[in-house]
């Protein structure tokens, strides 16, 4: 949700209405935070703004892949799961160089730990 228009703006910043055809993602981001997260007066505000936030710096983050991702779909324009996969991680692989597979349970550990570094505000890469 919301990352559409986030890549609007930031791969097409000339666009006029980046928000075009957003309003149903931005109702469903308020309705999950209302009704899922904490439908105090003031959370709801605070969390929609980081869930923008957020969808900023993911696009920015992502952008090599939302552009091979842009480029697939010029050429098909629909693409399957697998497909979709597979575009993803190619452009990934690119910008990254081979990924590394590790077994189920070292992948489980090693997230969790990322998740918990992630959580406490620090670059596990540092």
């Amino acid at each position: 949700m919301l990352a559409g228009a986030e890549a609007v703006r930031q791969l097409i910043p000339t666009d006029p209405n980046p928000e075009a055809g957003a309003s149903t993602d931005e109702r469903h981001a308020a309705e999950f935070i209302i009704d899922g997260i904490d439908p105090d007066t003031e959370s709801p505000d605070l969390f929609f703004a980081l869930a923008k936030r957020r969808c900023a710096l993911l696009v920015a983050h992502r952008q090599p892949e939302i552009r091979a991702l842009a480029r697939a779909l010029e050429e098909s324009w629909v693409l399957s799961g697998k497909r979709t996969h597979k575009v993803f991680m190619e452009s990934l692989e690119k910008r990254s160089g081979t990924l590394m597979t590790f077994s189920r349970r070292k992948h489980e550990a090693r997230h969790e730990v990322r998740l918990r570094y992630a959580w406490a505000g620090l670059d596990i890469a540092s």
